[in-house]
């Protein structure tokens, strides 16, 4: 069905554990995104289908703040941390 809301307004009324926005159009369930990248001047995500998502700069940050801590509960067991241009959340 369709909505007729903003993203922010749609941001809000998730949940901000569950779900991420990527971009200005894309959010996205945390544990959908296989892995992000750093493609030399901007970050990409890989979703679990396949695509490939670009992460606007302005939610880079907060985003690999959230990741990390998502995948660290999800991989509690695992001391290593990806290299620095790379987040793997594959479980």
């Amino acid at each position: 069905w369709m909505l007729h809301s903003t993203m922010g307004a749609l941001v809000d009324c998730m949940d901000s554990e569950s779900f991420v926005r990527l971009h200005r159009s894309i959010l996205v369930h945390t544990n959908f995104i296989e892995r992000l990248t750093n493609d030399q001047s901007h970050w990409i995500a890989r979703l679990n289908d396949g695509t490939l998502e670009r992460v606007a700069k302005a939610n880079v940050v907060a985003l690999l703040a959230r990741l990390r801590n998502h995948s660290s509960k999800r991989q509690a067991a695992s001391p290593m941390m990806p290299a620095p241009d790379e987040l793997s959340l594959a479980s």
